[in-house]
């Protein structure tokens, strides 16, 4: 289903991955997809190859992606997502894989500005290296300004209309992450007290 959503990872006080995905957004997709994930980072090991790796990612400029995308033919798709995949709207929270699979880094659009526009980004899916945390961002915010300590205040200029950037639904450290039906239970109790 197209539940549009946000794969985010921070390290070193910036945003490194902020993957675009157009499917299944919601906690039961890309949500635990991203909290799997996560769960693997408690092994030490995989903890700083991940880190490494996502520090030696970078950014793509726009020039190189236009160039990329110009070489998009509609019968072509297929076979060019297979070669960009980290470009892909369909990868979603797999950006996490892709980046764990490459070995020297990655180059990445940057799409953190998705946060701004909570009417259509529904979910966002964070893992915050410097904090330690995983977090849970839900769209649709039509009536909560961010405050100044929020994380993505520094959005706020990017809002658009009625709809200001998304918020923290829920958060977890990483050496204490919930069950899966912990998980789901966590944000349905949102929705059972929004009722």
């Amino acid at each position: 289903m197209g539940t549009r959503n946000l794969t985010v990872v921070y390290i070193d006080g910036k945003y490194k991955v902020a993957q675009y995905g157009q499917w299944d957004g919601y906690p039961e997709g890309q949500g635990v997809t991203v909290l799997e994930f996560a769960r693997s980072l408690n092994n030490p090991i995989i903890m700083e190859e991940f880190k490494r790796k996502v520090r030696a990612s970078s950014w793509i400029g726009e020039r190189k992606i236009k160039k990329i995308n110009s070489d998009i033919d509609s019968g072509k798709l297929k076979e060019w997502q297979k070669v960009y995949p980290e470009l892909s709207r369909d990868t979603c929270a797999k950006i996490l894989n892709i980046i764990m699979e490459r070995d020297d880094g990655i180059s990445l659009q940057n799409d953190i500005d998705f946060a701004a526009d909570s009417l259509f980004c529904e979910w966002a899916w964070l893992i915050d290296l410097d904090a330690g945390t995983f977090e849970g961002y839900r769209g649709f915010n039509d009536h909560t300004e961010l405050k100044e300590d929020d994380r993505f205040y520094f959005l706020r200029d990017k809002e658009r209309g009625e709809y200001h950037c998304i918020m923290l639904a829920h958060k977890w450290k990483l050496s204490e992450l919930p069950s899966d039906e912990d998980f789901f239970d966590a944000f349905r109790e949102d929705e059972d007290e929004a009722v």
